[in-house]
């Protein structure tokens, strides 16, 4: 990220390489229509949700990806369309410039949401 520490996910994304902007609000705008009651907030340098006061999901820009950290893990039945993301137990990585699988992500949240009641 540029120099500064942001405040909020918006800051945080208009910091971030312009790679990942557009790859950082279509996750943002999947999460946030996914679970409306999310909390937004920024965690461990990166743009974290919680419902119920616990952590949900977090998304961060790296070099030339986007991570998406909490949504699936290794252990569990991960969706046939996510799995070629899969880069390390529960990290899903999304290069810039390819294309984003939204409606997969998407419904991965709604199923984490249903599991979590």
């Amino acid at each position: 990220m540029a120099g500064r520490d942001p405040t909020d996910v918006d800051a945080y994304i208009a910091d971030a390489p312009a790679a990942a902007r557009p790859v950082l609000s279509e996750i943002r705008r999947i999460i946030l229509e996914a679970v409306p009651s999310a909390n937004e907030s920024l965690k461990y340098g990166m743009p974290s949700y919680e419902r119920g006061g616990q952590p949900f999901i977090h998304f961060s820009a790296a070099k030339a990806h986007v991570g998406v950290y909490g949504l699936v893990h290794v252990v569990s039945d991960v969706p046939i369309e996510l799995a070629p993301f899969l880069n390390h137990r529960s990290t899903l990585q999304f290069k810039f410039g390819e294309e984003l699988p939204s409606a997969a992500l998407e419904a991965a949240i709604r199923s984490k949401v249903a599991q979590s009641g």
